[in-house]
């Protein structure tokens, strides 16, 4: 059961993580790609740190282009996140990461042609129809659909393969020593960007923002705080299949709407969450829509 406490670990973690990322892509650092390089930055240093105590090794080459392949999928997945997060509320965002063992299921299906069963096809249905009541928001005299839905079901597809591949590595690569691989080829991954002229303009900026202590330790422990849960995530999917990991998800949306509603109430400058009873009510149904759905994929 140790599986257990490390995926509600990570999404505990993750929680925070999502909620600072929406308050300095709002705020702060507006460039997705400038963001990144310097959330890479830490992962890789934190990665470079823990190599000499974990036994660290090169995997044969095989292994090392799917851990590549993994890290270009991680990369291109939070692209589509960032600027859903600068456009939408945390609490939104969170419950359409529920889709990710749903693009997992459809990537098996698709690669391993795995038959899907009457459970998993009624969780599909449950997980669809709850992304879309959370895609919802209600105005006061009509009902509109986010723009950021897009975005996050391009996200979570790339996690889902993210999810599919590194699962395979992780039965021959020990968990440890493929993290510091995937951190470290999310760092190299975040140089090209460094081509386009505005992200080089926009890096120079940001350079001048993190000048500021305040600044520099909130992206500091945000990055700390996201890598530490991509190391418990990571060791989770060494001991379960990655539909039981992420069934967990239901406890990060939880988390993620509590602490909005409490910062919207108590520091509204921070983060704000439409706490009105229509929008509410929309977002509580679609959270136990979700967590209905993933718990039926788990156990289907």
């Amino acid at each position: 059961m140790t599986w257990v406490f490390l995926a509600l670990g990570a999404h505990f973690l993750w929680a925070i993580v999502n909620l600072g990322d929406k308050y300095i892509m709002s705020k702060k650092i507006t460039n997705p790609l400038v963001y990144f390089f310097w959330f890479w930055l830490v992962g890789c240093v934190i990665g470079l740190l823990l190599a000499p105590w974990i036994g660290f090794y090169v995997p044969s080459a095989k292994y090392l282009i799917l851990i590549f392949i993994t890290s270009l999928a991680y990369a291109f997945g939070g692209l589509p996140y960032l600027m859903a997060m600068k456009i939408e509320e945390p609490t939104r965002i969170n419950v359409w990461w529920n889709l990710i063992p749903i693009f997992t299921l459809i990537g098996e299906w698709f690669i391993f042609h795995q038959m899907l069963s009457v459970g998993q096809l009624a969780a599909f249905a449950i997980l669809i129809t709850g992304a879309f009541v959370a895609s919802i928001h209600a105005g006061e005299k009509k009902f509109a659909v986010s723009r950021a839905v897009l975005l996050m079901i391009l996200s979570c597809a790339a996690y889902s393969v993210y999810v599919m591949i590194f699962d395979y590595v992780l039965l021959s690569v020990p968990f440890a020593v493929a993290f510091v691989w995937l951190v470290v080829f999310m760092f190299f991954c975040s140089l090209f960007s460094f081509f386009s002229k505005t992200v080089r303009t926009d890096w120079r900026a940001s350079v001048k923002l993190l000048r500021g202590r305040a600044l520099f330790l909130t992206v500091l422990i945000i990055s700390v705080l996201d890598f530490s849960g991509i190391f418990l995530n990571v060791w989770a999917l060494s001991l379960a299949h990655p539909a039981l990991v992420f069934a967990f998800e239901g406890s990060q949306v939880l988390m993620v709407f509590l602490l909005a509603s409490l910062i919207t109430k108590y520091a509204p400058h921070i983060i704000q969450e439409k706490l009105d009873w229509k929008n509410v009510a929309l977002k509580l149904t679609a959270i136990v829509i979700m967590i209905l759905g993933v718990i039926v994929l788990a156990f289907a």
